[in-house]
């Protein structure tokens, strides 16, 4: 899940309106993937990055008005519909600052990411404690890749630079010898896991199982304190209704 900015929002809502109509199930999980694809090329590439709480991507494909767009799923195969939100161990140590929830008065890259993974958290388990609630027969976990060698090393700290940044030599150095870091496949699979295994369940995270949760095999990972708050949750899941 992603944070974006408001022209990208209306985009979302406009394509979310007619995502309506759909088939349920995979086909929709398939277009959504579309969306964030081009989001992601939008917020990196089409114009200077902006880091801002803006709203939840998963909100508009998941709840135009009141009802899911997930709902029913797979009822008719009598299986829930799997919903696996993408957090990041940064989540551990960020705080939803209430008080400047779009980081407009003060901003830090740092604790903007922070932030928006946490959000991230807090979404995909107020989202399976909502489906339980409501009978959505939506099964919502989260899961992160560790720290993983993408191009997030590469292309983010590169822009506005007429050098390259270090970040990328740094990271491949670092996996190649394996440490802390580990390739795209190996930090695929935690997420594969979560949203693919029939031993993976709703409410629950799941990373990597190594030291510090850098690197390692998938395995079910204990809630951050920071996202055991279901007060914030349900909060923060009401403030995102009113900008979707």
């Amino acid at each position: 899940m992603i944070v974006l900015g408001e022209s990208v929002a209306a985009a979302t809502a406009a394509f979310r309106d007619g995502l309506g109509d759909a088939r349920p199930g995979l086909p929709r999980l398939a277009v959504a993937a579309v969306v964030i694809v081009f989001a992601l090329w939008w917020l990196y590439f089409d114009r200077p990055v902006r880091h801002r709480f803006t709203s939840l991507l998963a909100l508009w494909l998941l709840k135009p008005g009141r009802r899911p767009l997930l709902w029913p799923g797979t009822a008719a195969l009598a299986l829930a519909t799997p919903v696996t939100t993408v957090t990041s161990s940064s989540a551990r140590q960020a705080r939803l600052n209430w008080a400047d929830l779009q980081s407009e008065r003060k901003y830090s890259a740092v604790r903007a990411y922070g932030q928006s993974k946490l959000a991230d958290l807090f979404f995909a388990l107020e989202l399976d404690r909502r489906s339980r609630a409501n009978d959505w027969d939506i099964v919502s976990n989260a899961a992160h890749p560790g720290t993983t060698l993408t191009g997030l090393y590469s292309a983010g700290p590169n822009l506005g630079r007429t050098r390259p940044a270090p970040h990328e030599a740094i990271m491949t150095w670092l996996a190649r010898r394996g440490v802390l870091v580990h390739g795209v496949e190996d930090g695929l699979l935690p997420i594969l896991y979560a949203a693919a295994s029939p031993r993976a369940g709703g409410g629950r995270l799941y990373g990597p199982d190594g030291f510090g949760q850098f690197t390692g095999k998938p395995a079910e990972l204990p809630i951050y304190r920071s996202a055991r708050d279901e007060a914030q949750a349900s909060r923060l899941w009401d403030y995102a209704l009113t900008l979707a």
